[in-house]
């Protein structure tokens, strides 16, 4: 399995780390997912640089001499649209012949929406967060809706 991602900031306030926008594009392409999704990633509140953000799995360090503040604490809405080829989480596997009762067709298109609030400080980072998920299957009677908890530490 394979997946590459891509995010390129469109926007962002004068005053940096205050509110931005990044466009992003994601591909996976292996035995269990396959396709690809676009998007976009709205940011509002107090968070550092990208390259320096939990945003991106990126506040590596306790105290770094490029941070600008000591803490992230902001909200963010990652709408998507992603086209799918192969859902092995639906289709059942790659390589299996005999479909059972619990495989189906997926449907290509569907429409995707998380939005939520971190907080790093240090090396830690809290997110709660909601997404929202159109049908993937033919078969799904409704959309999906789930949360998210995470809580990171990072070790040198």
């Amino acid at each position: 399995n394979v997946q590459a991602a891509y995010y390129q900031r469109l926007l962002s306030t004068k005053k940096e780390g205050m509110a931005d926008v990044h466009l992003k594009t994601e591909m996976s392409l292996g035995t269990i997912f396959t396709g690809i999704s676009s998007g976009a990633v709205f940011k509002l509140g107090a968070f550092e640089k990208a390259d320096n953000s939990a945003q991106w799995d990126a506040r590596l360090h306790q105290y770094h001499p490029v941070y600008r503040r000591n803490y992230e604490l902001y909200f963010y809405f990652e709408p998507a649209l992603t086209y799918q080829v192969f859902n092995a989480t639906v289709q059942g596997g790659l390589f299996t012949r005999k479909k059972d009762t619990y495989t189906t067709a997926i449907k290509p298109v569907y429409y995707s929406h998380s939005f939520g609030l971190v907080y790093a400080k240090s090396r830690w980072t809290t997110q709660l967060g909601l997404t929202y998920k159109t049908r993937e299957a033919t078969t799904m009677r409704a959309n999906e809706n789930f949360g998210t908890i995470r809580l990171s530490y990072r070790f040198n």
